[in-house]
């Protein structure tokens, strides 16, 4: 790796290098974690020994998630999925998780490797300060309800379907988040 390469490059580069990856190992979740945040292994704080502890007994999956919460604050693993024999990962803005709107969506194998695609995509799509980042598609340009539907004019359950007939949603992921 050249010493002019840039952080989003390398943070794509262990993307790609995860799509080759059959599962996660000791060394790339140490490569991952000291490109994307280094304080986490070198720091004495409480992240830093619990990210230690983590890495000592294996514990990737912990890892994945504490990841996407500690450096996307404003982003949650919206849906975790496998489907034949292939594990789904989206992470979505927190304004947009009820609207179906902006995710990005990786799969993999595995499910920790699924969960740190989609992670690493988020951060090469994102600008340089993670804190304020909010998707391109703002959440003020969407009505808070549909037209002639109130608040409390429909369980929860059937708000996702009225949703998809009044705003004729058709991401993949939202239709299978309805589902």
């Amino acid at each position: 790796m050249s010493l002019f390469t840039s952080t989003v490059d390398k943070i794509e580069m262990l993307r790609r290098r995860i799509e080759r990856t059959p599962r996660p190992t000791h060394q790339l979740m140490c490569e991952i974690i000291e490109t994307v945040c280094p304080q986490h292994l070198s720091d004495r704080g409480d992240r830093s020994v619990q990210m230690r502890r983590w890495l000592d007994a294996d514990s990737f999956v912990q890892i994945a998630f504490a990841l996407v919460e500690w450096e996307l604050p404003n982003w949650l693993v919206r849906r975790v999925a496998q489907e034949n024999r292939v594990w789904w990962c989206a992470i979505a803005h927190r304004h947009m998780i009820d609207w179906g709107g902006e995710e990005e969506d990786e799969s993999h194998e595995d499910m920790t490797l699924a969960v740190l695609k989609s992670f690493l995509t988020v951060l090469c799509h994102l600008p340089v300060d993670r804190e304020t980042a909010i998707p391109p598609r703002a959440l003020a340009d969407r009505p808070l309800v549909p037209n002639g539907v109130g608040l409390g004019s429909a369980p929860h359950a059937s708000l996702y379907g009225i949703l998809i007939k009044k705003l004729g949603a058709t991401s993949r992921s939202f239709m299978q988040q309805v589902k």
